[in-house]
């Protein structure tokens, strides 16, 4: 399974703090296998100022490959800038992973992913989340 993390952020919100450690340990997921339904989960960290008014916008797209088209799913995650110019770099990473443990299974039981193991993936992506 792929799973990816990127951010679209002010730099004043040092979301980077959270996002740096995602990344670091995103390869758990290399060598997970939750079925055909779904080939990658990408997270964006959006971190901007409520007055400009951001949705959320969450979707599966399929991807032409070389040997295949791939399913996958895009989400983001919202993130408030002023409260993360406030936070210490512990804070910003515990709103991050607290706030990922909620929304990436409620996203995913939202929908229905034929050839998905939704259950696995979400008690592998909550405990890997405990792990950071």
């Amino acid at each position: 399974m792929d799973v990816g993390f990127t951010c679209d952020a002010n730099w004043d919100s040092r979301i980077n703090v959270a996002l740096d450690i995602l990344i670091d340990n995103e390869k758990f997921f290399e060598s997970k296998d939750y079925g055909s339904g779904l080939d990658g989960i990408f997270i964006c960290l959006l971190c901007r100022e409520t007055y400009l008014n951001f949705k959320p916008k969450n979707r599966i797209a399929k991807v032409k490959g070389v040997l295949r088209t791939k399913k996958k799913l895009y989400m983001d995650s919202m993130y408030n800038l002023d409260d993360f110019r406030k936070m210490t770099d512990d804070e910003r990473k515990q709103t991050v992973i607290s706030q990922l443990r909620v929304e990436v299974p409620a996203i995913l039981n939202k929908r229905s992913i034929p050839d998905f193991d939704r259950q696995r993936f979400i008690t592998d992506f909550t405990g890997w989340l405990d792990t950071l």
